[in-house]
């Protein structure tokens, strides 16, 4: 990400995850689900050195104190980790298990267009 910029390991994380996302909503055989399983943790990780290298760029780039940016960032998944987990189960208890992979491949596929069209912004990091 050095030579290339931020955004090249943001976008194939955002694509990996956004394609294992919509195939673990069809898989249903532990043959399908054990190797998605496996892949989502390799695509879902793939957000967290270049996150936290944008973090740092942005914050040094507002002046804002690294440990603040970071403070939030953290409060930010941490309320993500404890709120995602039950919104999924009571969403795939509502509609389908389905339902909770869906959206998050939708999420990814939208977060992908904004950092695409954010790329090559005057003063953008990515």
């Amino acid at each position: 990400s050095d030579r290339r910029g931020r955004n090249v390991p943001v976008r194939l994380a955002l694509v990996g995850s956004c394609l294992v996302a919509a195939a673990l909503a069809f898989a249903t055989r532990p043959a399908a689900l054990i190797p998605l399983m496996l892949l989502s943790a390799f695509t879902f990780s793939g957000f967290s050195t270049p996150g936290m290298a944008l973090i740092a760029d942005r914050a040094e780039h507002a002046r804002i104190p690294e440990s603040l940016a970071f403070g939030i960032m953290n409060t930010a998944w941490a309320s993500g980790a404890m709120i995602g987990p039950s919104v999924g189960a009571t969403l795939g208890h509502a509609f389908s298990d389905a339902v909770p992979y869906l959206l998050c491949a939708a999420m990814c596929a939208a977060t992908y267009a904004a950092v695409a069209r954010v790329r090559g912004r005057p003063g953008s990091v990515l």
